[in-house]
């Protein structure tokens, strides 16, 4: 982390001397799940949720190197059923993302391929687990009730992730349009234990997602 924040002063003040920053808008789609669930029950099945993400991004660089902050509205969530039990759980989070990633460019201003890499700092805005049974849904708060049926596991609050991807840029009109994709693995637990130790065999709980986005950026010239 502390790297990324050398690598944006870095960056920023590149921006200044050249005068020129991106400003633009993204939005699209994620699928994700997790590695393992929160819960020592026997588990028969672990699905994906498919959620949105959007938000807006600042690029410095114009060339073949460009560090790209972000900040966006994210849901990951997985869904996961029992033996034994005739109900379906799902668990689904809201993030405020701010990856911080390095973008590396291929080919010419009209058309380019890219690689990006980086990490992404998530702070949890709310959390739910929603179990179904015969018509009927019972909704927690994860962030209030921490694991139920557990010790006093609680969200993190917080998911450091590491991020890749690439895509492609296309001039349009006065800006750039980009799409691209993203695998984002977790880099953290998901719950906190605080003071004491997680219960006998834990596997820690890590997000795994794929995110396809479609942004648009325009240069802003101040000199």
């Amino acid at each position: 982390m502390r790297l990324l924040i050398q690598l944006l002063l870095f960056f920023v003040t590149l921006s200044t001397i050249n005068a020129q920053i991106t400003f633009g808008v993204k939005g699209g789609g994620s699928i994700a799940t997790v590695n393992d669930t929160p819960t020592l029950a026997n588990i028969t099945q672990t699905g994906n949720v498919s959620a949105l993400t959007g938000g807006v991004f600042f690029e410095f660089g114009e060339g073949f190197a460009a560090l790209r902050p972000e900040v966006l509205l994210q849901q990951r969530g997985y869904d996961y059923t029992l033996a034994d039990i005739d109900s379906s759980f799902l668990e689904q989070f809201n993030y405020l993302d701010i990856p911080l990633t390095l973008r590396l460019r291929l080919g010419k201003p009209k058309f380019r391929l890219y690689l990006e890499g980086g990490a992404s700092l998530g702070i949890v805005l709310e959390g739910v687990r929603r179990a179904s049974a015969d018509g009927n849904t019972v909704e927690t708060d994860l962030l209030s009730s921490g694991l139920s049926g557990q010790t006093t596991g609680e969200s993190r609050g917080y998911d450091l992730m590491g991020v890749v991807g690439g895509g492609l840029e296309l001039k349009l009109g006065p800006g750039r349009l980009s799409i691209g994709g993203r695998y984002n693995v977790d880099l953290n637990d998901l719950y906190d234990f605080k003071d004491q130790s997680a219960p006998p065999n834990w596997q820690e709980v890590k997000w795994r997602s794929f995110d396809f986005t479609v942004g648009y950026g325009i240069t802003l010239n101040f000199l």
